[in-house]
This record gives structure tokens, C-alpha cells and sequence, in this order.
């Protein structure tokens, strides 16, 4: 669970990998789903352009949410 509203910036490789910086991990495309869910304001942004790809990644969700 994470505070509501809070923040969260996803980067995407190339290999579609996601990874969390303020984590220092990579996540599932359930993990970044699940803290839309729980209220967290979700970023995903190119990693080598920096271009905004939320709305790309958020609905490639595999479980229809």
C-alpha cells in the first residue's frame, strides 16, 4: 500500500522492462498497476527520451483492470 497520492516515476528500457528508481529495482506491469489502484500518481517515462509512456503502459495491463 502507498500514501495516497504519492508520486511514483517508473522508467521504461527498450527490452519494455519497468524499473523504479526511487526503488533501485525493476517491477511487474501488475506492481505499477496495483499502486494506480492504491491511489499513487504513476509516471512512466521513456528511459532514453524521457517521453511520457503512462497511458501506453497502464493499458497493456494483463488483467483487464
Amino acid at each position: 500500500m502507498v500514501p495516497a497520492r504519492e508520486r511514483v516515476t517508473v522508467k521504461l528500457y527498450d527490452n519494455r522492462r519497468l524499473y523504479r528508481p526511487a526503488r533501485g529495482r525493476y517491477v511487474t506491469l501488475d506492481e505499477v498497476i496495483a499502486l494506480a489502484h492504491d491511489g499513487a500518481e504513476i509516471t512512466v517515462q521513456d528511459a532514453q527520451s524521457g517521453a511520457d509512456m503512462t497511458a501506453f503502459v497502464l493499458s497493456r495491463s494483463p488483467t483487464g483492470h
